[in-house]
């Protein structure tokens, strides 16, 4: 029975990885992820980690995938009505809960709701 006290370790050790890792995700995530309003115009932006993100402005709402391709510059990536376009976000910069950037030539502001 000598097996026993090291059976118990590893699952005690694999219970506390496991703790650590979801407990801890926030940490690995993209600060970009999360829900986002402007400041001005209360569009709402939210930005998920599979890289998903739906924006809604005035009550429509588009979606499509977003990435990062450097230089403070996210690609998001849409389709509308059937035909497959994109839109760059550029000098994008997120201090704690504020992003600013410039999207379709406007700059702005926008703060973190969740």
């Amino acid at each position: 029975m000598r097996y026993v006290p090291v059976i118990k370790s590893t699952i005690q050790l694999c219970i506390v990885s496991a703790f650590l890792l979801t407990g801890c995700s926030r940490v690995f995530n993209d600060p970009i992820v999360g829900q986002w309003e402007d400041t001005e115009t209360s569009d709402r932006f939210e930005f998920l980690s599979d890289h998903t993100f739906t924006i809604t402005s005035h009550g429509v709402g588009v979606s499509g995938k977003w990435s990062k391709i450097g230089n403070g510059r996210i690609k998001l990536d849409v389709v509308r009505q059937g035909t497959p376009t994109f839109i760059m976000m550029e000098d994008v910069s997120i201090s704690g809960d504020e992003m600013k950037g410039t999207i379709l030539g406007k700059a702005g502001t926008a703060r973190r709701l969740k």
